[in-house]
């Protein structure tokens, strides 16, 4: 194993709401991944400056923001250029 990586892949999801939010986390979880949260853009772009991401998972609607902008704001991040991502309606 490649040494200061994570043996899981590393999946964000962004969704304002709580209750959704925690049951992808708790279902990616025990499919092996290693799931973050983030209820709102600004906690989603902070995940995603201090993480390499390999998948985003995003609520179209995140109350006001547009999980669409949002998706592409943090692929203009230097470290998840190139990461995919998931949006759920």
């Amino acid at each position: 194993m490649f040494e200061g990586l994570s043996p899981r892949p590393i999946v964000l999801v962004v969704d304002p709401d709580a209750l959704t939010m925690t049951g992808i986390a708790a279902a990616l979880h025990l499919s092996g991944y290693e799931a973050h949260c983030a209820r709102d853009a600004q906690a989603a772009l902070k995940a995603a400056h201090d993480l390499s991401l390999d998948l985003v998972i995003l609520d179209v609607n995140l109350g006001g923001d547009s999980g669409i902008e949002l998706g592409t704001r943090i692929q203009a991040t230097e470290r998840n250029r190139d990461v995919s991502l998931m949006f759920l309606s």
